[in-house]
């Protein structure tokens, strides 16, 4: 079975301008949530394997 892991590591944040920041937040939420919706689909389809 095949694994994604993503991660975003904090210092990162360091690195960019604090207007910058919200966007990197964001960013981070939409690598979740697409991370999730992964989970979901194998959680409904992977039972067949």
């Amino acid at each position: 079975m095949m694994s994604l892991v993503i991660t975003v590591p904090n210092f990162d944040l360091r690195i960019y301008s604090p207007l910058k920041e919200a966007n990197i937040v964001n960013y981070q939420k939409e690598i979740l949530h697409i991370f999730i919706q992964k989970e979901e689909f194998l959680r409904i389809w992977g039972k067949s394997e």
